[in-house]
């Protein structure tokens, strides 16, 4: 008779594992989208230096011609590289401006290609607005999984 249990009480230890067992796995789940969301921080840092870096040459007779100061864009890389390591400690706050700058950016980048349509026909800085708005998506889930997993108790 003593290995027998009442039902009720193996339906309520079921139920609570089964909910710890779904806690877990949306916590998981939190913890890969912030990753993402610090990946994408880093590589629009990383881009943004790389590219400023490459600007800076243009003035030395080589290199490519980015149509700004490379130092603004070499400055922008190293502030997203800056919000990186904040977000990588889960600041909410520094995912949060990484995102609003990331937002203008895309804002300027448009208006750019939309000034440049009628003297240039077809401008090629398209592709680097549709991986920026990529990294943008990434960042906002994390930043939804970010104010998710501080409502979790298991993580204070």
């Amino acid at each position: 008779m003593s290995g027998i249990r009442p039902p009720g009480l193996y339906r309520k230890e079921s139920r609570q594992s089964v909910e710890k067992e779904f806690q877990m796995s949306t916590i998981s789940k939190s913890k890969q989208a912030i990753n993402a969301a610090v990946i994408a921080v880093f590589w629009i840092g990383g881009g943004n230096l790389f590219i400023g870096i490459l600007g800076l040459f243009r003035f030395s007779g080589g290199g490519i011609d980015i149509g700004i100061s490379p130092w603004l864009v070499i400055g922008v890389g190293l502030a997203y590289l800056g919000l990186g390591f904040f977000v990588r400690q889960k600041k909410s706050i520094a995912l949060a401006v990484a995102i609003v700058i990331t937002i203008g950016l895309l804002l300027l980048t448009l208006v750019n290609f939309c000034q440049s349509i009628p003297s240039e026909g077809f401008p090629l800085g398209i592709g680097g607005s549709v991986l920026l708005l990529a990294f943008l998506v990434l960042m906002i889930k994390g930043y939804n999984a970010m104010r998710e997993l501080e409502s979790y108790p298991i993580n204070k």
